[in-house]
């Protein structure tokens, strides 16, 4: 068997395995739907690294939801370096003025994303959030939290896993360590899977969410591609309505 086609076996595997969270999916659609219909916008969290890509490929994009207010934090990302992303996303109480600044309130919902959901970034973020009446829906995977002893430096100090902590929990099915793939003479496996399953799942729940929008008679405020005729006009309503509530919209 080809590298290739053992790749794409164990991407399919795990979409497959996505499919079992139908009924997670639809309450937490329901749940940001009511969110929605109150005129809230919806915040989205991360854990830290390569979870905050998620933030960026659902935000301002054609077909995404107008309404989401990502928490995009520059402290962890890649760009600012990576050993520096790791340090940061382990810091206890970072991810809790994360939140703070984005003025998370009562009665918000609140969505992470990370593959991992063990560190102190997401469990902090959670933590912050629930305390302020926030509701939490978390795509993660378990098997980080399953397989990740007590005390790892990766941990946030509690040991708690932010699968646990959640409202509703949607599982990536992203194995341990992320990639998929071994040869006999490499030592690390290889292949990653997250950006992938997250995105997939992510953008699954989207989809689901729009669909409930339309069924309740709200229309949904989705973007427009900018690159398409009038694109440009019909974002303009969006993007006055919500400028003043998502922080990096202008």
């Amino acid at each position: 068997m080809s590298v290739v086609t053992e790749y794409h076996q164990a991407i399919t595997s795990i979409l497959d395995q996505i499919a079992g969270n139908r009924e997670a999916l639809a309450d937490a659609a329901n749940m940001m739907a009511d969110a929605i219909e109150e005129d809230r916008v919806i915040f989205v969290g991360h854990g830290g690294a390569h979870s905050g890509m998620l933030l960026e490929e659902l935000f301002y994009r054609a077909g995404g939801l107008a309404c989401l207010n990502p928490m995009m934090d520059e402290g962890v990302f890649l760009g600012r370096g990576a050993t520096r992303s790791t340090k940061m996303e382990r810091t206890p109480a970072y991810g809790r003025t994360v939140v703070n600044l984005y003025g998370v309130g009562k009665g918000d919902v609140v969505l992470m994303i990370t593959s991992v959901g063990i560190t102190s970034m997401a469990i902090d973020e959670t933590l912050e959030a629930k305390d302020r009446g926030a509701r939490v829906i978390a795509l993660t995977s378990t098997s980080f939290a399953e397989h990740t002893p007590k005390g790892h430096p990766s941990r946030h100090p509690s040991g708690l896993n932010l699968h646990e902590l959640a409202d509703i929990f949607l599982d990536c099915h992203v194995p341990v360590g992320d990639a998929a793939l071994k040869r006999s003479g490499v030592d690390q496996k290889f292949g990653p899977t997250s950006t992938i399953a997250l995105t997939y799942l992510a953008h699954q729940l989207m989809a689901q969410l729009v669909a409930v929008l339309h069924e309740r008679g709200i229309t949904p405020p989705l973007w427009q591609s900018s690159n398409t005729p009038g694109g440009d006009e019909a974002n303009r309503h969006y993007i006055e309505k919500y400028r003043h509530r998502v922080k990096h919209l202008t």
